[in-house]
């Protein structure tokens, strides 16, 4: 299996390192010289591949699929148009994305399907959150807590060009959740949870997620939570039915992520993207044994992929980024486990240990 990559920053790094994992050949095509998926790609052409469609065909049909890894739009049209006319699986749903690229598109979704999702302004009152309809990660995020701060965000953002969402802001925990459909079929993977800092956007994602026999104690400072205990009983699957309903909805065929806030015992949905994101598929790998881009590469081959899901306790975290803690796979190759030092996790049984590579643990600030 050889696997064409388009876009080599956090996508293409974590698409990469799955497809590594699945034992496929790898191409990645980037216009940088160095982006941070070619140290571990096994072949690197820097090349904006929308520039001479000959060469593009001679790379795609070289491959046995092709993987959008970066947000550009002209050249997902460009690449949709032409890799499944070339006879070669495309593995990216461009119509769903068109839907998922925009936040006001998507609350419009959410809205007519009656998923749960943060209360819009001014209904919600303050603090209420400011940001971009269409901007990757935190970027253009403001939260604003008097009518000053609202009308200045909104100003700023308005002046720069963006339609601009104003939504409740919902504290607790946060939570992300890949879907894979395909005919028809929804399926959810394995939820995560996302902890935050100024530095990083997104600096850890661990897995599993649990629920707490009783109540659960509140997210402490940039989302951090006792993850083994994190939400109310009852909530891990009204996510699974409200990403599942969501997919559906779409008419989604390939992969999508899902993040929420867990606001008291109702994961509240705030955005879905649908394209192969960063740091939780490798997450979801380590803790469930569910490597997505090789299930999404099943269901574009109209093969039925298996996602049974298991729980090891794993987590990837930019404040420890070259390792991958408390991690097990099905291999029956047992080595001592390497622990990053904000694990939460204070005791393990000895597991499989797993070194990610450099620059795959950079934060899901930027996703292209």
């Amino acid at each position: 299996m050889r696997l064409l990559i388009v876009g080599g920053k956090l996508q293409g790094t974590e698409a990469a390192y799955l497809a590594g994992k699945a034992g496929w050949d790898t191409v990645l095509v980037d216009r940088r010289e160095a982006p941070p998926a070619a140290g571990i790609a096994h072949e690197h052409v820097q090349a904006d591949i929308t520039a001479d469609e000959a060469v593009a065909k001679s790379l795609v049909t070289a491959c046995d699929a092709v993987l959008p890894a970066c947000e550009d739009e002209p050249t997902l049209a460009w690449l949709a148009e032409r890799v499944p006319a070339w006879g070669v699986p495309f593995l990216f749903d461009l119509d769903a994305y068109r839907v998922t690229e925009s936040k006001l598109a998507s609350r419009r979704l959410f809205a007519e399907l009656g998923v749960p999702r943060p209360r819009e302004w001014p209904e919600c009152g303050f603090p209420v959150v400011v940001k971009p309809s269409t901007a990757s990660g935190s970027e253009g995020v403001t939260i604003a807590g008097d009518e000053a701060e609202l009308e200045a965000a909104r100003g700023e953002l308005e002046r720069a060009g963006h339609e601009v969402v104003c939504e409740e802001y919902v504290a607790g925990p946060s939570l992300s959740l890949e879907v894979l459909a395909w005919g028809g079929r929804a399926v959810p993977l394995q939820v995560t949870g996302l902890e935050f800092d100024a530095a990083y956007d997104c600096r850890r994602v661990v897995a599993p997620v649990g629920e707490a026999a009783g109540q659960p104690v509140a997210a402490g400072p940039g989302g951090v939570c006792a993850w083994d205990a994190a939400v109310s009983a009852g909530v891990l699957a009204a996510f699974d039915a409200a990403s599942v309903r969501v997919a559906e909805g779409l008419g989604l065929n390939g992969l999508m992520d899902v993040e929420v806030m867990v606001g008291g015992a109702e994961p509240k949905l705030l955005e879905i993207d649908a394209r192969l994101p960063s740091q939780t598929p490798t997450a979801v790998y380590w803790s469930s044994g569910l490597n997505v881009v090789e299930l999404l590469r099943q269901t574009v081959l109209d093969e039925v992929p298996w996602t049974g899901r298991r729980a090891a306790p794993a987590c990837t975290s930019t404040s420890a980024p070259r390792a991958v803690c408390w991690t097990s796979s099905a291999s029956t190759s047992w080595e001592a486990p390497v622990r990053c030092s904000s694990c939460p996790v204070s005791s393990a049984p000895t597991r499989r240990s797993q070194t990610t590579p450099p620059g795959a643990m950079s934060g899901r600030r930027r996703s292209s």
